[in-house]
Protein backbone atom coordinates (compact mmCIF):
# COMPACT_ATOMS: atom_id res chain seq x y z
CA UNK A 1 0.00 0.00 0.00
CA UNK A 2 3.02 2.59 0.73
CA UNK A 3 3.79 2.51 -2.92
CA UNK A 4 0.88 4.13 -3.59
CA UNK A 5 2.34 7.13 -1.83
CA UNK A 6 5.53 7.51 -4.50
CA UNK A 7 2.28 9.84 -6.65
CA UNK A 8 3.44 12.55 -3.73
CA UNK A 9 6.78 12.17 -4.20
CA UNK A 10 6.74 12.30 -7.92
CA UNK A 11 4.61 15.50 -8.56
CA UNK A 12 6.81 18.50 -9.61
CA UNK A 13 5.94 21.76 -11.02
CA UNK A 14 6.59 21.47 -14.39
CA UNK A 15 6.69 24.72 -16.80
CA UNK A 16 7.76 22.96 -20.16
CA UNK A 17 5.43 21.31 -22.50
CA UNK A 18 4.93 19.52 -25.81
CA UNK A 19 2.99 20.74 -27.99
CA UNK A 20 1.04 17.33 -27.53
CA UNK A 21 -2.76 18.28 -27.18
CA UNK A 22 -4.78 16.61 -24.32
CA UNK A 23 -7.91 15.18 -25.43
CA UNK A 24 -11.19 15.94 -24.00
CA UNK A 25 -11.27 12.27 -22.71
CA UNK A 26 -8.35 12.97 -20.34
CA UNK A 27 -9.39 16.51 -19.04
CA UNK A 28 -12.96 15.10 -18.00
CA UNK A 29 -10.63 12.30 -15.86
CA UNK A 30 -8.73 15.29 -14.36
CA UNK A 31 -11.66 17.23 -13.31
CA UNK A 32 -13.70 14.84 -11.94
CA UNK A 33 -10.44 14.17 -10.02
CA UNK A 34 -10.30 17.59 -9.29
CA UNK A 35 -14.13 17.53 -8.11
CA UNK A 36 -13.34 14.58 -5.26
CA UNK A 37 -11.60 16.63 -2.82
CA UNK A 38 -12.56 17.47 0.31
CA UNK A 39 -15.11 19.97 0.82
CA UNK A 40 -16.75 21.48 3.34
CA UNK A 41 -20.65 20.78 3.82
CA UNK A 42 -20.53 18.99 0.81
CA UNK A 43 -20.77 22.73 -0.82
CA UNK A 44 -18.82 22.24 -3.64
CA UNK A 45 -17.85 26.18 -4.36
CA UNK A 46 -15.40 24.94 -7.30
CA UNK A 47 -15.50 26.00 -10.81
CA UNK A 48 -13.47 25.71 -13.25
CA UNK A 49 -12.61 26.90 -16.79
CA UNK A 50 -10.52 25.37 -19.25
CA UNK A 51 -8.20 27.54 -21.69
CA UNK A 52 -8.07 26.06 -24.96
CA UNK A 53 -8.01 29.12 -27.33
CA UNK A 54 -4.34 30.80 -27.73
CA UNK A 55 -5.68 34.28 -27.74
CA UNK A 56 -7.43 33.68 -24.05
CA UNK A 57 -4.23 32.17 -22.71
CA UNK A 58 -2.22 35.13 -24.34
CA UNK A 59 -4.21 37.60 -22.34
CA UNK A 60 -3.76 34.81 -18.96
CA UNK A 61 -0.51 35.30 -19.95
CA UNK A 62 -0.67 39.13 -19.63
CA UNK A 63 -2.52 38.89 -15.99
CA UNK A 64 0.78 36.89 -14.33
CA UNK A 65 3.73 38.17 -13.02
CA UNK A 66 7.25 36.86 -11.67
CA UNK A 67 8.84 36.97 -8.84
CA UNK A 68 6.88 38.21 -5.24
CA UNK A 69 5.43 41.43 -6.46
CA UNK A 70 2.43 42.30 -8.64
CA UNK A 71 4.36 45.16 -9.61
CA UNK A 72 6.94 43.16 -11.33
CA UNK A 73 6.50 43.23 -15.14
CA UNK A 74 8.15 40.03 -16.28
CA UNK A 75 4.38 37.70 -17.20
CA UNK A 76 5.25 33.78 -16.75
CA UNK A 77 4.93 33.41 -20.50
CA UNK A 78 5.68 30.00 -20.45
CA UNK A 79 2.18 29.55 -19.27
CA UNK A 80 1.15 29.84 -23.22
CA UNK A 81 3.30 27.03 -23.82
CA UNK A 82 0.24 24.68 -22.19
CA UNK A 83 -1.71 22.79 -24.38
CA UNK A 84 -4.46 23.26 -21.75
CA UNK A 85 -4.78 25.84 -18.75
CA UNK A 86 -7.68 25.47 -15.75
CA UNK A 87 -8.56 28.36 -14.39
CA UNK A 88 -9.82 26.78 -11.10
CA UNK A 89 -12.44 29.71 -9.18
CA UNK A 90 -14.42 29.00 -6.07
CA UNK A 91 -17.82 31.24 -5.76
CA UNK A 92 -18.27 31.57 -1.81
CA UNK A 93 -21.56 32.42 -2.27
CA UNK A 94 -23.16 29.22 -0.73
CA UNK A 95 -20.21 28.83 2.31
CA UNK A 96 -20.69 31.75 3.02
CA UNK A 97 -24.27 31.67 3.45
CA UNK A 98 -24.00 28.42 5.45
CA UNK A 99 -20.64 29.12 7.80
CA UNK A 100 -21.07 33.15 7.30
CA UNK A 101 -17.85 35.32 7.36
CA UNK A 102 -15.98 32.44 7.39
CA UNK A 103 -17.56 30.85 4.27
CA UNK A 104 -14.83 32.71 2.66
CA UNK A 105 -12.40 31.06 3.81
CA UNK A 106 -13.94 27.78 3.56
CA UNK A 107 -14.02 28.22 -0.21
CA UNK A 108 -10.64 28.44 -0.98
CA UNK A 109 -9.88 25.79 1.16
CA UNK A 110 -11.89 23.75 -0.48
CA UNK A 111 -10.61 25.44 -4.18
CA UNK A 112 -6.95 24.49 -2.91
CA UNK A 113 -7.69 21.05 -2.24
CA UNK A 114 -9.84 20.43 -5.77
CA UNK A 115 -6.24 22.24 -7.46
CA UNK A 116 -3.87 20.17 -5.58
CA UNK A 117 -6.45 16.83 -7.19
CA UNK A 118 -5.73 18.40 -10.41
CA UNK A 119 -2.03 18.46 -9.64
CA UNK A 120 -2.09 14.62 -8.74
CA UNK A 121 -4.37 13.52 -10.98
CA UNK A 122 -2.45 15.32 -13.95
CA UNK A 123 0.96 13.22 -12.20
CA UNK A 124 -0.92 10.11 -11.98
CA UNK A 125 -1.90 10.47 -15.78
CA UNK A 126 2.05 11.13 -17.06
CA UNK A 127 1.07 14.63 -17.59
CA UNK A 128 2.62 17.94 -16.65
CA UNK A 129 1.25 20.63 -14.43
CA UNK A 130 2.29 23.48 -11.74
CA UNK A 131 0.05 25.55 -9.92
CA UNK A 132 0.44 29.17 -10.46
CA UNK A 133 -0.39 31.86 -8.38
CA UNK A 134 1.22 34.78 -9.47
CA UNK A 135 -1.75 36.85 -11.31
CA UNK A 136 -3.39 39.98 -11.23
CA UNK A 137 -7.40 38.47 -10.00
CA UNK A 138 -8.87 41.48 -11.38
CA UNK A 139 -7.45 41.26 -14.93
CA UNK A 140 -7.97 37.00 -14.80
CA UNK A 141 -11.87 38.15 -14.01
CA UNK A 142 -12.23 40.49 -16.86
CA UNK A 143 -10.45 38.26 -19.30
CA UNK A 144 -12.78 35.15 -18.83
CA UNK A 145 -15.42 37.72 -17.71
CA UNK A 146 -16.35 35.91 -14.21
CA UNK A 147 -19.38 36.98 -12.43
CA UNK A 148 -19.58 39.23 -9.34
CA UNK A 149 -18.56 36.64 -6.72
CA UNK A 150 -16.24 34.42 -9.05
CA UNK A 151 -13.13 34.34 -7.89
CA UNK A 152 -9.92 33.01 -9.66
CA UNK A 153 -7.97 30.87 -7.56
CA UNK A 154 -5.65 29.31 -9.76
CA UNK A 155 -4.13 29.20 -12.89
CA UNK A 156 -3.02 25.43 -13.88
CA UNK A 157 -1.16 24.82 -17.19
CA UNK A 158 -1.23 21.06 -18.27
CA UNK A 159 0.50 19.29 -21.09
CA UNK A 160 2.65 16.48 -21.49
CA UNK A 161 5.96 17.57 -20.22
CA UNK A 162 9.03 18.60 -22.26
CA UNK A 163 11.14 17.68 -19.17
CA UNK A 164 10.90 16.60 -15.75
CA UNK A 165 12.43 18.91 -12.85
CA UNK A 166 14.33 17.58 -10.00
CA UNK A 167 12.54 17.50 -6.89
CA UNK A 168 12.74 20.54 -4.30
CA UNK A 169 13.93 20.51 -1.07
CA UNK A 170 11.15 20.50 1.61
CA UNK A 171 11.99 21.69 5.22
CA UNK A 172 12.50 18.48 7.70
CA UNK A 173 9.32 17.28 9.45
CA UNK A 174 11.24 18.39 12.86
CA UNK A 175 10.62 22.00 11.68
CA UNK A 176 7.38 22.36 11.18
CA UNK A 177 5.70 19.31 13.45
CA UNK A 178 4.81 20.10 16.69
CA UNK A 179 3.95 17.70 19.60
CA UNK A 180 1.30 18.62 21.77
CA UNK A 181 1.21 22.16 21.44
CA UNK A 182 3.25 24.84 19.22
CA UNK A 183 6.99 24.89 19.77
CA UNK A 184 7.49 21.45 20.78
CA UNK A 185 9.21 19.23 17.59
CA UNK A 186 7.05 15.83 17.40
CA UNK A 187 10.91 14.69 15.65
CA UNK A 188 13.88 15.82 16.65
Amino acid sequence: MKENLQLFHQRRSVRQFTAEPISDEDLRLLLECATRAPTGGKLQPWEFVVVRDPDVKAALVKATYTGYSTDAHEPQAWIGQAPVVVVVCVNPLATCARYGESGAEVALMDGAAATENLLLAACAMGLGACWVAGFRPQEVKRVLGLPQGVRPLALVPIGKPAQCPDPKPRLPLRYVCHRDRYGRPYWQ
